[in-house]
């Protein structure tokens, strides 16, 4: 689980293994193992570390549960993934088309 979502959050962000052990002052093959099948799990500083850098819960990179313990769609998780990374300014102006979508909707229902 760990290895799918950190090696998702990864390709999402577009940077490679390597950037990310430099990133983080860890080794390639440290980043490899992590993403590898053999369930790495590296320890908790650095899980505070990745959690920072992709602006993400600890839980969410253990477990890929959202807040409230839902598991995350692939969407959801690239959307989160994407979300993070733009700046407040830009948040505040994807919410308002999405709560326009939604009002658009709303009004065609009634």
């Amino acid at each position: 689980m760990f290895g799918d979502i950190i090696k998702k959050l990864r390709e999402t962000n577009n940077i490679s293994q390597k950037q990310l052990a430099q990133i983080l002052n860890v080794s390639t093959s440290a980043v490899g193992k992590w993403e590898g099948k053999g369930n790495v799990i590296p320890s908790a500083e650095f899980l505070i570390e990745i959690a920072d850098y992709f602006n993400v819960s600890v839980d969410f990179l253990l477990r890929g549960t959202s807040q409230n313990n839902e598991k995350l769609s692939a969407i959801d998780f690239e959307f989160i993934s994407l979300f993070s990374q733009l700046s407040d300014a830009e948040q505040k102006i994807v919410l308002a088309e999405i709560k326009g979508i939604l009002s658009e909707r709303q009004a065609k229902i009634y």
